[in-house]
């Protein structure tokens, strides 16, 4: 199951998505499947991601998810995405 929401800019500053490790994704079609949950924050542009067996999910700026461990993802991205990412406490 994804897990998604709009964060504030003041949860931004809680969780501190500034300090988080830079990933990037060029527009196009990716698989995902990380070997740890990871949560990614999203600073600039547009994907949609879904969870196998999922609808798609639209996403972009100010979007933070959760990627589960061992779990297939596929994502569109529409317009390069600029985030950060860090391994999901467990």
């Amino acid at each position: 199951m994804l897990r998604y929401e709009r964060l504030t800019p003041a949860k931004q500053e809680v969780l501190g998505v500034d300090d988080w490790r830079e990933w990037r994704l060029p527009a196009g079609a990716a698989a995902l499947r990380p070997a740890r949950a990871e949560a990614f924050f999203v600073h600039d542009g547009v994907l949609r991601i879904c969870a196998s067996g999922e609808a798609p999910v639209a996403l972009g700026a100010g979007d933070w998810f959760l990627l589960e461990a061992d779990a297939a993802y596929a994502v569109r991205v529409a317009r390069a995405v600029f985030g950060g990412r860090q391994e999901a406490a467990g």
